[in-house]
């Protein structure tokens, strides 16, 4: 799990990059390894349940012509944390 943390305006605007394992790996894995999406999340996923505003990118067939989706949510998730704090 990354947290990104904005250090432009919105300075402190946080998001959560969550890189999830297949469930169904079966045995000892290396560090990276069985990798099936990344969620982008505005909290810390506690533990499976879907996070509110989460974004999840599947890293199957074509996920690069999803990865643009990807950096708009993140961007979305930017700017709620702009009207977060000017609230």
């Amino acid at each position: 799990m990354w947290l990104l943390e904005s250090v432009w305006s919105p300075v402190g605007s946080r998001a959560y990059v969550t890189f999830l394992v297949d469930p169904q790996f079966d045995g000892s894995r290396k560090k990276g390894e069985a990798v099936w999406a990344v969620m982008a999340s505005p909290a810390k996923p506690m533990d499976r349940l879907q996070v509110e505003g989460e974004f999840t990118l599947s890293l199957g067939q074509g996920w690069k012509n999803r990865l643009p989706a990807f950096f708009e949510h993140l961007a979305a998730l930017r700017s709620q944390g702009k009207e977060s704090s000017s609230a």
